[in-house]
């Protein structure tokens, strides 16, 4: 018999953003850096695609953000007359559908000299913004056993 599903007290139950599954990307299978490390792989080849335009002007990115809720599913069976734990997974699901947000613009005068420091200011805003939710679920991973 298949028992209850509990839920970690400390998981990390608000939603987390995240551009990979827009991208095409795997979601978070694991709690590692490899999301992070292919959402910044993505990035870059976007960026080698853009360069083929080469315009001087106003700069900026449409990055679509995700929400994901994450928590530890407990699987207990009932074994001689008692609940016995016997499955832990820590799961996230995406929440809601992703909205769409704006990079700060960065005006190019000489592609030549302003391309790699656009690239940088438009994305350095959606590195940060992941990388305290992704401790958070590092720990709250560790937390349930994961």
């Amino acid at each position: 018999m298949t028992g209850a599903i509990g839920a970690l007290p400390d998981a990390v139950t608000s939603p987390v953003p995240s551009i990979l599954g827009t991208l095409g990307l795997p979601g978070f299978d694991s709690v590692t850096s490899k999301p992070a490390d292919a959402a910044v792989q993505s990035l870059r080849k976007l960026k080698e695609r853009m360069e083929k335009f080469r315009r001087t002007g106003t700069w900026s990115l449409s990055i679509p953000f995700q929400h994901y809720r994450f928590y530890c599913r407990i699987t207990e069976e009932c074994v001689g007359g008692k609940w016995v734990e016997t499955k832990r997974e820590f799961v996230g699901d995406r929440v809601g559908k992703p909205a769409w947000v704006e990079s700060p613009p960065y005006e190019v005068q000489s592609v030549a000299y302003d391309a790699d420091r656009a690239w940088n200011a438009m994305t350095a805003s959606f590195v940060r913004r992941n990388s305290q939710a992704e401790q958070q679920i590092a720990d709250a991973a560790r937390a349930c056993g994961g």
